[in-house]
């Protein structure tokens, strides 16, 4: 995913990797501690930041497998 107007950096791929083994829990369960669940809101608050952008992925990677 590419947020609009300058580079995510680390931040979302650390948050992906971390919240992997942890689906359909909490996102504060899921983030283990209060810095990663700031910075998880924090990401998800970002008005660059779209449901579809997140999906996207998920969405090509399902159709390829059709």
């Amino acid at each position: 995913m590419r947020l609009r107007g300058r580079a995510p950096g680390p931040a979302p791929a650390q948050a992906a990797r971390t919240n992997e083994g942890a689906k359909g829990q909490s996102l504060p369960l899921a983030c283990q501690d209060w810095a990663n669940t700031k910075a998880a809101y924090r990401f998800l608050a970002d008005d660059r930041v779209s449901e579809a952008e997140i999906l996207r992925g998920h969405f090509q990677a399902t159709q390829s497998h059709c």
